[in-house]
């Protein structure tokens, strides 16, 4: 299931890099079993942002955007 969460992964590109983030942590979370909403609620939404914002600002790394930015 990981790999194909994954490999699923590269077809999200055009939605930015959080976006597809989020989606795939959320996959995994659920499919792993995970079942406290509020926990990963703070996953899904904090580890893409800060990555996000780590990668960009930090270390001035190009990720890709969502279409609206």
């Amino acid at each position: 299931m990981t790999i194909a969460v994954f490999a699923a992964y590269v077809l999200f590109e055009p939605l930015g890099f959080v976006i597809s983030s989020a989606l795939v942590v959320t996959a995994l979370t659920f499919y792993y079993g995970n079942r406290n909403i509020i926990i990963a609620l703070l996953v899904v939404i904090g580890a893409p942002l800060a990555i996000f914002f780590l990668f960009t600002h930090a270390l001035h790394v190009s990720l890709p955007q969502a279409p609206w930015f």
